[in-house]
């Protein structure tokens, strides 16, 4: 007798769990149709600064330094203290 009660319980536990799942699908499913139906984004607008590809040179005569004068690469760093 314990055992059918308990397997009526399981039962009934798996039912509602059987129901939450399929309306959790059917929830994905809406939202996943409505993704589907918006409009496609608009394209970015064109990138505003420097172009992080190209080399830009930079007078550095007279500007403080640290380092060789010598050196392959140049790091100049610009701060407004605004």
């Amino acid at each position: 007798m314990i055992s059918f009660s308990n397997w009526r319980e399981i039962d009934g536990i798996e039912q509602s769990l059987n129901d939450r799942l399929n309306r959790i699908d059917n929830r994905i499913t809406e939202v996943s149709s409505k993704m589907d139906d918006l409009p496609a984004p608009a394209a970015r607008p064109a990138q505003r600064g420097p172009d992080p590809n190209k080399v830009y040179r930079i007078n550095t005569a007279g500007a403080p330094a640290l380092g060789p004068a010598s050196a392959a690469v140049t790091i100049a760093e610009f701060s407004d203290f605004q």
